[in-house]
């Protein structure tokens, strides 16, 4: 099987240094020590090797960022509130259930006209705090 991902980079980011460092004959055969551990094309491996590691300022919607070629940023978590009580969520689900889940387009007009018949069985746990 081949390399992970996790491990390519690894891979590159080791070789990186000895490729800079490296005389043109040198750099040829590192090249081709990568593409056949890796399976890169070697024009994309040439590309990873010159610029991995190497800082580059971009503007991005207005804003100057500095990005470091080879490392991925992580995302903040979410922190959104929830706008609806589970209880909801329980008696939306059970009513997408029942209607072979429907889109929501649809189930939106279908639950909008046909409320008062959920309200009534008691199946669907639709209480009056609910229903408003």
């Amino acid at each position: 099987m081949g390399l992970s991902m996790q491990e390519r980079h690894r891979v590159i980011a080791e070789t990186a240094v000895r490729y800079r460092a490296a005389t043109k004959l040198e750099k040829g055969r590192i090249l081709d020590e990568l593409t056949a551990l890796t399976g890169y094309n070697r024009k994309y491996a040439l590309h990873l090797l010159t610029w991995w590691g190497k800082t580059v300022e971009r503007v991005v919607g207005g804003t100057r960022l500095k990005l470091i070629i080879g490392t991925h940023q992580h995302r903040k978590k979410r922190t959104g509130k929830k706008k609806y009580s589970q209880e909801l969520y329980e008696a939306l689900r059970r009513i997408w259930a029942t209607f072979d889940c429907m889109c929501g387009k649809r189930l939106a007009v279908f639950i909008r006209e046909n409320i008062a018949f959920f309200a009534r069985h008691e199946g669907y746990a639709i209480t009056d705090t609910l229903h408003a």
